[in-house]
């Protein structure tokens, strides 16, 4: 591979087209009330409409491009707890593990490795990247744990964008602007947009081909842009097939004592 496509590569692998979010303060935010109820005049949905994808946990393969090359791989998520992304192309190039407080990323190619917290991911790469934004870009459900407060709504013919000028965790003092556009037949997240000023990082999602498994709808496509003033621009869709619910799953990593430190 072209040194562009492996610098590419290992950006994905080791945020997988995460939100670019920025860390303002390490203090955490006292969580406030959420949205009340819009006047009765007022036809739109709010955040407590939205339908998210409820599991214990998931399992999705997928294939997308990357700077021209074909990869493919696979994503388990314990929701809320743990994500791990493997992705290979013949043979298996990298595998990352992302828990509530701490990055794991083992890129098997180059024998190189990261594991730390997400300020520590900051600190090392410019990307500020966050559990709760994470899981939410990868599966098209709301922010877990962020304050949905000062929301302004744009009502269109079938669907509702709610914007927020600044979301707060209550897990992690990250800031961000974010504009949702939802559904209003099926409630379903159908965008993510999510922009912060520090560093200057922006994320675009938008899903399709929802499908229903069980009582959980997924969507199976997801087409993700991010720019980032220290990373350029990634851009991909991800093809999302073999979804299971609920099943008995391993999260391993194993983070070499010989691997280099993760350079992107």
């Amino acid at each position: 591979m072209k040194n562009r496509t492996i610098h590419i590569l290992l950006i994905a692998v080791a945020v997988m087209m995460t939100a670019m979010t920025a860390c303002k303060s390490t203090k955490k935010v006292t969580q406030t009330p959420e949205i009340p109820p819009p006047p009765p005049e007022v036809n739109h949905l709010t955040v407590k409409d939205i339908r998210n994808a409820d599991f214990s946990t998931l399992s999705m393969n997928f294939g997308t491009e990357i700077d021209d090359v074909r990869v493919s791989g696979q994503v388990r998520i314990k929701k809320d707890k743990v994500i791990w992304v493997s992705i290979s192309k013949i043979i298996e190039l990298a595998r990352v593990k992302m828990t509530t407080d701490s990055v794991y990323a083992s890129v098997k190619v180059k024998n190189q490795a990261f594991q730390g917290t997400y300020t520590q991911f900051q600190k090392e790469f410019g990307i500020a990247i966050n559990y709760d934004i994470m899981q939410a870009l990868l599966i098209g459900n709301d922010i877990a744990g962020y304050q949905q407060t000062n929301a302004e709504y744009d009502l269109a013919n079938s669907t509702t964008s709610i914007t927020f000028a600044e979301r707060k965790s209550s897990r992690q003092a990250i800031a961000i602007r974010h504009t949702m556009k939802i559904d209003n037949r099926s409630l379903k997240v159908l965008s993510h947009s999510m922009v912060s000023n520090n560093p200057s990082q922006n994320v675009r999602a938008e899903y399709s081909g929802f499908q229903s498994f069980g009582r959980v709808t997924l969507p199976t496509v997801a087409d993700i842009d991010i720019s980032a003033t220290n990373a350029g621009r990634m851009a991909a869709r991800l093809n999302y097939s073999k979804i299971q619910i609920n099943t008995s799953l391993s999260f391993p990593i194993s983070i070499s004592s010989r691997a280099k430190p993760l350079s992107l």
